[in-house]
């Protein structure tokens, strides 16, 4: 029966004589979770054989479908390692991507490196981002765009990219290039797009919900969003009304490749009407598409090339969750975890103090052996093909800009994410939410305005903040001491702490 009626339907969608009908199959956020995530979920093979199926039923009926990307199809798991970052960019050729768009995540080394990636893959599939500026010193001239064109029979789609301007995501392209705001950029483009015979605009976007609704809200031709950046899952379209009244739909499918989105969309003298939406979740019993395995598993082999060590290496045990990502979401925040790695941080660089962020961690870990590759996924970040991955770096801090630092982290977007090892209380830990920063001991004495104090931190989090708050340069110089890294300082401390259990008050 729910043949029949699926059948009835696609029939009505192409017996309409006045509207044009597109099928958009999207997803976003992928990361490349080439296995799916620690829950078992997604998988490239997986996915793959849902993106052909929906394909071919659109096809079986003559109406046009555009596979599109929201781009951070990069830099997010431990696979990104593989080829240096080439399986990554394959992978969207292999699942037939007809655009993405640069993420944030998608440039973690550098523009450079992305284009001679982009180069040595021979890279079909179009990146986009219409707000990226310095391509020709980032080496990425001819490589990305502002927008590509899809025509089809009776239909001619326009797809504009938006990268994230979130400036602490932008360091890595400094000085050479930057991203413009991606709402004065959107509107320029939908402006051009306005002089030109085209049926359907569509944002493919890396900014986020909110970012989507205000062009939507400012804009009078924009007809669909396909969005990322937030690994948020709609499971009907969001619809926001534009300058003229009309609503426009906002797409997002998760991340890291747990869902596809299929959106059957009617166009009509520029307005759009959704006909039907679906969420297609990529659960462990979706079949496998035999190439994309075949893919998967060179991706497992060319992974553990990278770090020159067994994969399921067990180098100790652990009797508390190693906190971090369920399904692209951070969970178990400032957890026994957090306390332990701030501890590793100080303990490793002989700092005063050590700062954990949990928006950094990856995929949580059960309870259980520890192995290698659990380390490495617990913290996937990646700044240098350096198998031995970020870098921990120390920095001089005077007591007053402590304390500051302290009730910035109590009241900002770090405050239930932040731990902070060699702080005390007369009685106990202190916590960076709930304590004040007068109460704060450091080797059992208060704070001392003029004292100088080291501060153990990860090095990209020391750049960014560098990079993207010139300012503060000469707050933040980094102590010239030997180079420490975060996975092989986390092998070192699981193996001599095993059982991992919570630190006691």
């Amino acid at each position: 029966m729910r043949h029949i009626l699926y059948l009835l339907f696609l029939g009505s969608l192409v017996s309409s004589l006045e509207a044009k009908t597109i099928h958009i199959i999207h997803t976003n956020d992928l990361h490349s979770f080439f296995q799916g995530t620690n829950t078992g979920k997604g998988g490239y093979a997986r996915l793959k054989t849902v993106i052909d199926r929906l394909r071919s039923e659109s096809a079986a009926q003559s109406i046009p479908s555009l596979y599109l990307d929201g781009g951070d199809f990069g830099e997010g798991s431990s696979f990104f390692a593989a080829k240096k970052g080439r399986m990554s960019l394959r992978a969207l050729d292999l699942l037939g991507v007809d655009a993405t768009v640069l993420g944030n995540h998608d440039y973690m080394l550098g523009g450079p490196e992305l284009g001679q990636s982009i180069r040595d893959v021979k890279l079909k599939t179009p990146i986009l981002s219409a707000n990226l500026v310095g391509k020709k010193k980032l080496g990425l001239d001819g490589l990305i765009y502002p927008f590509k064109d899809f025509e089809f029979t009776d239909l001619k789609v326009r797809v504009i990219g938006l990268s994230t301007a979130e400036k602490h995501g932008q360091y890595q392209l400094k000085p050479q290039g930057k991203i413009l705001d991606p709402i004065k950029t959107g509107l320029r483009e939908l402006k051009k797009a306005a002089n030109r015979e085209i049926d359907l605009v569509i944002s493919l976007s890396h900014t986020g919900f909110d970012q989507d609704e205000e062009l939507i809200k400012r804009s009078s031709n924009l007809n669909l969003v396909v969005g990322g950046h937030d690994h948020l899952l709609f499971n009907e379209p969001r619809l926001v009304t534009n300058k003229f009244g009309n609503l426009v739909p906002v797409l997002q499918a998760g991340a890291n490749t747990m869902a596809v989105g299929s959106l059957y969309l009617d166009i009509q003298n520029g307005v759009t009407k959704v006909l039907k939406y679906e969420v297609v979740h990529i659960e462990k019993d979706t079949p496998l598409d035999i190439e994309a395995s075949d893919f998967v598993s060179k991706a497992i082999k060319a992974r553990e090339d990278f770090f020159g060590r067994s994969w399921d290496e067990v180098i100790g045990s652990t009797d508390i969750l190693l906190s971090g990502r369920i399904d692209g979401r951070m969970k178990n925040n400032r957890s026994c975890w957090s306390r332990h790695l701030a501890r590793m941080t100080r303990i490793s660089t002989g700092a005063d103090l050590g700062l954990q962020l949990d928006v950094l961690q990856s995929s949580q870990i059960d309870p259980g052996p520890i192995t290698f590759g659990n380390i490495i996924d617990n913290f996937t970040h990646i700044s240098s093909w350096d198998p031995r991955g970020w870098e921990i770096a120390v920095i001089g801090i005077r007591g007053f800009f402590l304390k500051q630092l302290l009730k910035q982290v109590s009241d900002g977007k770090f405050e239930k994410s932040s731990t902070i090892d060699g702080l005390e209380l007369s009685s106990g830990f202190y916590d960076t939410v709930e304590n004040d920063p007068s109460e704060a001991l450091i080797n059992g004495q208060k704070i001392k305005n003029l004292k100088e104090y080291t501060l153990a931190l990860p090095a990209e989090f020391l750049r960014g903040l560098r990079e993207s708050f010139p300012i503060a340069k000469p707050f933040l110089n980094a102590k010239k001491k030997k180079r420490i890294f975060y996975w092989e300082e986390m092998e070192n401390y699981v193996r001599e702490n095993s059982p991992i259990r919570c630190l006691e008050e």
